[in-house]
């Protein structure tokens, strides 16, 4: 009965297995946690180009001989103007989108995640933090106006969003007709750069002339896919950098470290046990005493990261699956060396 009482009492340590849970827990969501902040970071970079539905971009000062140029019937089949600027929301600053035609936000690199209410021409969108801010909600109504002008239009909350890749715009509103003559002739003092998102007819490739000319007024012109496959090669290196894929399992490789160790306590400890164990009895309780920490740890990690991050990238599904292999291999090794271990007891007592 001492036999069997050891072996009960080296599972039954609730501290260290309490304590070595709570360790692998840690140390597995290090992994997991930085793998998927990683991951969220990258998917906002790219999602702007992937998902939007725009060929070309122009950044620019825009004004009306431009917007000629790039409304070029021949090349073009829509174009959308974006003008990034402060305003005032009932006298409080605000950084607000104003586009030419709201309709069109999607085709922006502006694409909003609507959480109450729609878009609509005749109406501003306005952001979840700013709504809890000041405690509004679709159906109140607000005064906006640029920062230097008395100029204002009242209209009502159409929608509350988020704009998950540019977090710092307040409010989107289809352009004002009162605010035009303003920006008009305060440029380039007040108005900055003005944005257009241009969807071609034809293939960038065959718009050479057109977009030859519209640069030579520009700031800047790209055309989208080549942005986003320059994004994605960037990120691809970051990836596949020593030092990011180190850190980035250096969690998972000390938590094998942990379950390494554990196994090594139970081995040793065998040794204390009397003659007459059953093998099959230490295969279970070997088993029984690496189970629940392994597991423990597997579901606090996970429940975790998807209650911060609200889905799991498949890079982390991989870290789960050779931590889950692992996991399982060293059960079986420690379950073989001390059916090794409790043999040889049995051996020594005939």
């Amino acid at each position: 009965m001492n036999n069997f009482y050891f072996i009960f009492k080296v599972r039954r340590n609730k501290k260290r297995v309490v304590s070595t849970s709570l360790l692998l827990s840690l140390l597995l969501l290090s992994s997991l946690y930085l793998g998927e902040a990683y991951e969220s970071s990258f998917r906002e970079k790219i999602s702007p180009f992937a998902n939007s539905g725009y060929d070309l971009k122009v950044t620019a000062l825009i004004n009306e001989s431009l917007a000629k140029e790039i409304f070029n019937g021949s090349f073009v089949d829509s174009a959308v103007f974006v003008l990034v600027t402060d305003l005032k929301l009932n006298d409080i600053r605000v950084e607000g989108i104003l586009i030419s035609e709201i309709t069109k936000l999607n085709m922006t690199n502006y694409r909003p995640v609507i959480v109450k209410g729609e878009v609509e021409e005749d109406g501003v969108l306005i952001s979840k933090d700013l709504a809890e801010k000041l405690s509004m909600d679709v159906g109140d109504i607000v005064t906006l106006k640029p920062i230097h002008s008395d100029r204002n239009v009242t209209l009502p909350v159409v929608g509350v969003v988020e704009v998950p890749y540019n977090r710092n715009i307040d409010v989107i509103l289809e352009y004002p007709e009162k605010f035009r003559d303003y920006y008009a002739n305060k440029l380039p003092m007040h108005a900055l750069y003005g944005e257009a998102y241009i969807k071609l007819k034809v293939s960038p490739e065959k718009a050479e002339d057109y977009v030859r000319t519209i640069s030579s007024s520009a700031v800047e012109v790209y055309q989208r896919e080549e942005r986003l496959q320059e994004l994605k090669t960037y990120l691809s290196g970051v990836k596949s950098n020593p030092y990011f894929i180190a850190s980035k399992y250096a969690g998972v490789f000390a938590a094998m470290v942990v379950v390494v160790k554990e196994s090594d306590f139970f081995i040793s400890s065998v040794r204390r046990f009397g003659i007459g164990i059953p093998s099959g009895y230490l295969c279970l309780q070997s088993a029984l005493y690496l189970s629940p920490m392994f597991f423990t740890s597997l579901i606090v990690s996970l429940v975790t990261v998807m209650l911060v991050f609200g889905q799991i990238s498949s890079e982390s599904l991989f870290i789960l699956i050779v931590y889950v292999v692992f996991g399982i291999l060293s059960s079986f090794f420690s379950a073989f060396l001390s059916v090794k271990k409790g043999d040889s007891h049995d051996s020594g007592s005939l």
